[in-house]
């Protein structure tokens, strides 16, 4: 967690999170991000390209199969 202001920029307001903080979450420059805004919380989520999206989802079908195939045997 850490503590940021709001700055203004043109008409809005925009929240910067620290480099280190980008870095330790893995969310490189340039990321898409959801924000979800509830009440008194902002949840600020990655979202992945959907290429990559599909890519980790073949893999994880494909690990699946194979762990399983190692449990049966």
């Amino acid at each position: 967690m850490f503590i940021t202001q709001l700055r203004k920029i043109g008409n809005s307001q925009a929240v910067i999170i620290p480099k280190d903080e980008l870095e330790r979450l893995g969310i490189p420059e340039g990321a898409t991000v959801s924000i979800e805004v509830r009440q008194v919380a902002v949840t600020v989520t990655p979202i992945l390209p959907r290429h990559i999206q599909a890519a980790s989802d073949t893999a994880l079908r494909w690990g699946e199969t194979g762990l399983r195939y190692l449990a049966d045997n």
